[in-house]
């Protein structure tokens, strides 16, 4: 006989829900996932670490063999901490795309909805597209502006600032929500807070984009060149990174609703951790960070303090003469007792080594007063 429907009973309106339910058993079985083949993973990263100790060993010419004992049982730990950077790098250059999944308004269509590739939203992504692109070139511009102002014409460094990030919210908010004071009464103020951080983190996403533009153009003949040189490789790097940020939020809108997430989000930040690896100048500055700030404590430019007649078996180019200290020093790595050590206002590769023992203690490079 058929029995009648019981009626929902209190355990089962505070049931999990299957949301949660989903995500817990995604973990569960990526976990597992990682255990069946911990042999291949452990290889694989193992390799890769040894590939990125290599291009920092050629990029910054610091001669440690990787055969020695210590440099072997220190790959696992460099891959961690390579991995860790990287991510961390990673998600601070798409954390700005956490706008693009906040709904604007209440009647608005879900933004990840309509990033999936189908033929109804490509006019739709396109228009997003544009507009983040336009995002991008505008704040490249501010700061562009900004840098040109400091430097040619002497303006104060807090106050352009300033200027700068008022001036990119505006112009962010402008692009984001729009000019009309009525699309500005019907956005939602969840979708203003996302507006205001995910800008926030692009203004100094893009700032960041000087560092590498300052590298490529480090050689450059002439001031005029290179002054052009690093403006166009600024504004060539904002766009690259304005592009990576698309291309993730239209994977994370394909992703989103499918099974094994985490698998394939791994896969992602693998493949660029190998991408990264086989370039020279990516792969060797990415290593060189865990190296540097383990050696030096995080500081930038440091002075070791030497022991009395520790000079006499030191190079005299990094002695300072009362022969009490070094001169300021990029500390490259730390092995086996051994500091690798590079002046600052070295202009060569050359690597100097100084003994552990013949260090009484290392402190900040001090502060040179600003002539302005």
């Amino acid at each position: 006989m058929h029995q009648p429907t019981q009626p929902a009973t209190a355990d089962n309106s505070e049931a999990p829900s299957p949301i949660v339910e989903f995500s817990f058993r995604e973990v569960e079985e990526f976990c597992q996932w990682l255990g069946r083949h911990w042999l291949v993973l452990g290889i694989f990263m193992l390799s890769l670490a040894a590939i990125y100790f290599l291009q920092f060993t050629a990029t910054h010419h610091v001669p440690i063999s990787l055969t020695s004992t210590s440099t072997i049982s220190a790959l696992p730990i460099l891959m961690a901490l390579i991995a860790f950077t990287f991510i961390v790098l990673l998600a601070f250059a798409l954390i700005p795309v956490s706008v693009i999944f906040t709904k604007k308004e209440t009647d608005a269509p879900s933004p990840v909805s309509a990033l999936l590739f189908s033929s109804e939203n490509r006019r739709f992504q396109h228009q997003l597209f544009r507009r983040w692109a336009t995002l991008v070139v505008l704040l490249a511009a501010i700061w562009s502006a900004t840098l040109a102002l400091f430097t040619f014409w002497g303006a104060p460094t807090g106050a352009s600032v300033l200027v700068a990030y008022g001036a990119g919210l505006l112009a962010g908010f402008a692009n984001l929500v729009g000019w009309r004071p009525k699309q500005w009464r019907r956005t939602h103020l969840d979708y203003w807070l996302s507006a205001l951080f995910s800008l926030s983190v692009q203004f100094l996403a893009v700032f960041l984009c000087f560092y590498p533009a300052a590298w490529i153009v480090r050689g450059a003949s002439s001031p005029f060149w290179g002054t052009l040189g690093l403006f166009a490789s600024f504004f060539l790097i904002v766009l690259m990174l304005g592009m990576l940020q698309m291309a993730f939020a239209t994977w994370v809108g394909n992703v989103i609703g499918q099974q094994q997430r985490l698998r394939k989000a791994s896969a992602l930040v693998m493949g660029l951790l190998v991408v990264c690896a086989l370039v020279p100048g990516i792969g060797g500055n990415l290593a060189a960070y865990p190296f540097q700030v383990t050696a030096s404590g995080g500081r930038g430019c440091a002075v070791l303090d030497l022991l009395p007649e520790a000079h006499t078996r030191m190079d005299p180019r990094i002695v300072k003469e009362d022969h009490k200290a070094t001169v300021g020093l990029r500390i490259l790595a730390e092995v086996d007792g051994d500091y690798y050590v590079r002046p600052t206002a070295a202009d060569t590769d050359d690597v100097s080594i100084v003994r552990r023992e013949a260090v009484s203690g290392m402190r900040a490079c001090p502060r040179e007063k600003s002539s302005r």
